[in-house]
């Protein structure tokens, strides 16, 4: 076949057969308009239309044809002679290069580089180092443009390919200045598609070969980026402070209680005076020492935001007086962003943190763009707005910073607005649906080699699992998701203060559903330092756990636990007024059983009824259900089967329809026993 439309190409006019040989260089799908630029004369209407004719091309459209099956684009390919084809396709790169001009020169970068690097043997051998340069400096140029548009992978294959000629052109002691723009952005770009062997081969490159201390910036922010992406946090963290150390504003690694609470009160006391219109007029920074200084700061932000949450605040702190007394810059709203969160820790000075997550966002959007409102979202939208607003436009604004993270090659910043979003919804989404999602978003992220920035995710992956049935024993969080291996690591365990105390909450919670209240008693010194260093959702629902469990085994006469329970309500009732949507119905939970302890059964009735309204009207299925169930055991208590068994079974109902099919199983059982008196007749 391809013998018989090589022999149909040749009994074509000479001109036809050029401008086809000229197209299969291109590729299966070519643009007419470069096929233009780099003939020797004009592909006329005439070549494809006598090609068309034939059936050889078809048009797709926009200027685009194609051949018409690959083994014709292939037949025309073998017309160029094999030694030859190296130097036509640099040829033809040469050509379209002059031809384009300035003006096109954007438009026409990737196919000039990819006719070059098809030419690349005889482009080597043919050119003077000063030509190597210029093709070097274009690959730096495409690379960048590509990062934008077409993705990383784009970007990689013109990066390498420019280090790659530099080799042949004197490198770092003859290019120094374009050899260390390449080296630096081939750090962002194998960041962005997780190739952190590559990150950490070009970081040492440039450490190597760096003539200052100040050339080698760009590339120590991006190891503690790559170490903290790996989840090599204490290391992330030493590196990075040692870092700020030689750009001559150092931070204490180990910050004293005095020295954060004394940076706090400083940052306050100063931040009093400037109203937010204030804030946005500050000028904008242009001390070069102070920006590297800022970046520094907020990459590793996050790091000890998860390791050391005492170096967080500080590091917050710190950025804000940089802002203050030097000027401000993009990272200016991440400093805003994370003394929002500090603010708000534990769901405490609401109000206080809601100001300054406004503050952050205007910052983003004043200096910063797509890119720093996904850095600033995780705080905003994660950990301060659900306290005011409703939970599901707050969701939203975390799946867009989700997206946009992952475009600009964020991924640290893109997997922490996902861990939020799923933490935030976990009661009210589907189980089922939500451990898909779960699942899914481990294997986009296996791809880019980056699963160990979802290591916090995991316990509420097991959670989804005990749910669905798929443990033997639901109470306790090991099996396909939480493995012995991951717990077998525990220095990466020690040194990740959320995850250990997430996975002792988040048993907590498995072992008050599945009754075992001894234990969901044990786990809540984990819970007491989740909701106390939190700020997301997760902080209410600890509190209201603990008074839960409080509750569970105590009498009207234990006071000192009774005390505790209304210490908990109260603040509770604040997150009411504040956003009645968002957590009436919690309050309501654990009033109704804080007056069935006191045998108030007429007040506890009332409440059990509105926290299941409530729950049922803002969608939070899981405790739509708990509600239900909690009402009809205590209905039992009091002797009433009716009611016991018409909120038993609607706790059922709706257990189901959340998808938890291990909790269905337990509660029938429970139905079924002499304790609770009633039958299951589901």
């Amino acid at each position: 076949l391809g013998e018989l439309y090589r022999t149909k190409i040749t009994e074509l006019p000479k001109p036809v057969q050029d401008t086809l040989k000229i197209a299969s260089v291109l590729g299966p799908s070519f643009s007419k308009t470069i096929v233009d630029k780099v003939s020797k004369h004009s592909a006329e209407a005439d070549s494809f239309g006598m090609a068309t004719k034939v059936g050889l091309v078809i048009k797709k459209g926009d200027g685009i044809l194609s051949f018409r099956h690959d083994s014709i684009h292939t037949a025309t390919y073998s017309l160029i002679p094999e030694n030859e084809k190296s130097m036509f396709a640099l040829t033809l790169g040469r050509r379209l290069w002059r031809r384009a001009g300035e003006k096109e020169i954007n438009k026409y970068t990737a196919d000039i580089i990819g006719l070059l690097y098809r030419g690349r043997d005889e482009l080597v051998s043919t050119s003077s180092p000063s030509d190597l340069t210029s093709v070097a400096l274009l690959c730096l140029q495409a690379s960048k443009l590509a990062a934008k548009s077409a993705g990383f992978h784009s970007s990689i294959f013109f990066v390498d390919f420019g280090i790659e000629l530099l080799e042949h052109a004197g490198k770092w002691k003859d290019n120094y200045d374009l050899c260390l723009a390449l080296h630096n952005n081939a750090v962002d770009v194998h960041y962005g598609v997780g190739q952190f062997d590559k990150v950490e081969e070009f970081v040492d490159e440039v450490l190597k070969n760096a003539r200052c201390f100040e050339d080698t910036v760009q590339a120590r922010m991006m190891k503690v980026y790559t170490l903290g992406t790996r989840k090599k946090l204490i290391e992330a963290l030493e590196y990075g402070v040692g870092t700020l150390t030689l750009l001559g504003d150092p931070i204490p690694a180990f910050p004293t209680n005095f020295q954060v609470g004394l940076a706090v009160a400083r940052t306050k006391r100063r931040l009093k005076k400037k109203s937010d219109a204030a804030l946005l007029r500050i000028p904008t920074l242009a001390d070069k020492k102070k920006i590297e200084v800022m970046m520094a700061l907020q990459i590793l932000f996050l790091n000890a935001y998860f390791a050391r949450p005492s170096l967080a605040v500080l590091i917050s702190c710190r950025i804000i007086d940089i802002t203050l007394e030097h000027g401000a810059c993009a990272v200016s709203s991440v400093g805003f962003a994370g003394y929002s969160v500090v603010a708000a820790r534990g769901g405490i000075n609401i109000e206080e943190g809601y100001k300054f997550g406004k503050n952050a966002l205007a910052f983003s959007q004043k200096f910063g763009g797509d890119v720093w409102e996904c850095r600033v979202a995780a705080a905003v939208y994660g950990c301060i707005n659900v306290w005011k607003e409703p939970l599901q436009p707050c969701l939203n604004e975390l799946k867009k910073a989700y997206l946009l993270g992952l475009g600009s090659g964020d991924i640290e910043y893109a997997v922490l607005n996902a861990c939020l979003y799923i933490w935030n919804c976990f009661e009210y989404m589907p189980v089922d649906q939500l451990e898909i999602a779960i699942r899914n978003l481990f294997e986009r992220m296996a791809v880019l080699h980056q699963t160990g920035s979802l290591l916090s995710l995991k316990p509420a992956w097991q959670m989804c699992q005990n749910f669905l049935g798929r443990n033997h024993n639901p109470k306790y969080l090991l099996g396909e998701a939480l493995t012995r291996e991951d717990l077998a690591g525990s220095a990466c365990i020690d040194n990740h203060y959320e995850l250990r105390s997430s996975i002792g909450a988040d048993e907590m919670v498995m072992a008050y559903h599945f009754s075992d209240y001894e234990m969901a008693e044990a786990r809540l010194p984990s819970a007491v330092i989740l909701y106390s260093n939190v700020s997301n959702v997760s902080a209410a629902n600890a509190r209201m756990y603990h008074a839960l469990i409080l509750l569970a085994t105590t009498k009207k006469s234990n006071w000192r636990r009774i005390r505790k329970v209304k210490s908990l309500l109260k603040q509770m009732r604040k997150w009411s007024r504040s956003c009645p949507e968002n957590y009436l119905g919690r309050q309501l939970l654990v009033e109704a059983e804080l007056a069935g302890v006191q045998k108030k059964a007429e007040i506890a009735y009332s409440k059990f009824y509105l926290a299941i309204i409530q729950f049922r009207d803002s969608g939070c299925l899981l405790f739509e259900a708990l509600a239900n169930e909690r009402a009809g055991k205590f209905c039992a208590s009091v002797g009433d089967k009716a009611k016991a068994n018409k909120f038993l079974k609607e706790a059922l109902k709706v257990y189901r329809d959340w998808g938890a099919i291990a909790k269905c199983e337990h509660l029938k059982s429970e139905m079924q026993t002499s304790i609770m008196c009633l039958t299951c007749n589901n």
